[in-house]
Parts: structure tokens; C-alpha cells; sequence
């Protein structure tokens, strides 16, 4: 994906209605570091970025910090059973084994762990809703996001 701000406003559109938009360049009326849900005011501001005092960034949390009850919801999603093909193959018998798999996704890239297209595409979508980065990395280079473990 090319940086121009047509697809910043596209991924951010990914993320809307969540309140993960922060402003990384404040200015009067938008205060630096607070931060907005993502609606039709940020996508704008994000469009005319050039031409607006205040810039937004996404503060997301990485697949790495997934939580215990968004892993199990992932499981319910892949639905996962003892004669899956995964599970007889690749030995996801286990929550605990799926939950590291989850983690060790690099830049919230779920597609390993997931065998049909729908379920990549359910999964990604519940995990976007919940705040979580789900990108490869190109969006972090270009600084359109920020990780919460990333920000001190």
C-alpha cells in the first residue's frame, strides 16, 4: 500500500467507530495526545492532512497483548474441534497453543492460523473491533499507527 493519505483514510476507515484516533500533532481546538473515536470528522481531517493543523494517528494494541477472552472468542470463530484438519495436523488441541500462535503473529498476519478464507476474513474483522493492529507493518512505518507497548 502506497503512503498517500487516500489510504490512510482507507485503513483508517477500517477501524471506525472505535475511539483509537490520537492526535500526534495538536493544535488549538485539537489538543495533543487526546484521543477521538474514528468518524466522518477524523476520516476528513485525515484526507486534508496538508491543509490541517492537527494530524491523527491510530493507537492500537498489537496481536502480541492479545487478552484470554478475545483468544477463546478466536477459537469460537475458527471453531475449532478434535477432528479439524488444523487440530489433527498441526496440534491446535489446545487454547493455550492457539493463544501463542495468535501472539506470535507478526503484525496481526492471522492468516496461519486460519484455514478458510471467511474465517480469516470474521476474525480479522472481530479482532479490528476490538482495537487490535491487523496490517503487515507498512502502516506502522508509516507512522498511520502507533502500538500501545510502542508508546511510553
Amino acid at each position: 500500500m502506497e503512503n498517500t493519505l487516500e489510504n490512510k483514510a482507507k485503513f483508517f476507515a477500517l477501524y471506525w467507530g472505535l475511539i483509537v484516533a490520537k492526535i500526534t500533532k495538536g493544535s488549538y481546538t485539537h489538543p495533543l495526545d487526546t484521543i477521538h473515536v474514528v468518524d466522518k470528522n477524523v476520516l476528513s481531517s485525515v484526507e486534508s492532512e496538508n491543509y490541517v493543523k492537527h494530524k491523527y494517528s491510530l493507537e492500537l494494541t498489537p496481536i502480541s497483548s492479545i487478552s484470554d477472552d478475545d483468544a477463546i472468542e478466536v477459537t469460537k470463530i475458527l471453531k475449532y474441534k478434535e477432528d479439524d484438519y488444523f487440530v489433527k495436523n498441526f496440534g491446535f488441541e489446545s487454547f493455550e497453543y492457539l493463544k501463542d500462535e495468535i501472539k506470535e503473529a507478526k503484525h496481526g498476519f492471522i492468516g496461519h492460523i486460519v484455514n478458510e478464507s471467511s474465517r480469516v476474513l470474521s476474525v480479522a474483522d472481530y479482532l479490528r473491533s476490538k482495537g487490535y493492529y491487523i496490517g503487515d507493518g507498512t502502516e506502522i512505518d508509516y507512522g498511520w499507527v502507533k502500538l500501545k507497548e510502542q508508546i511510553k
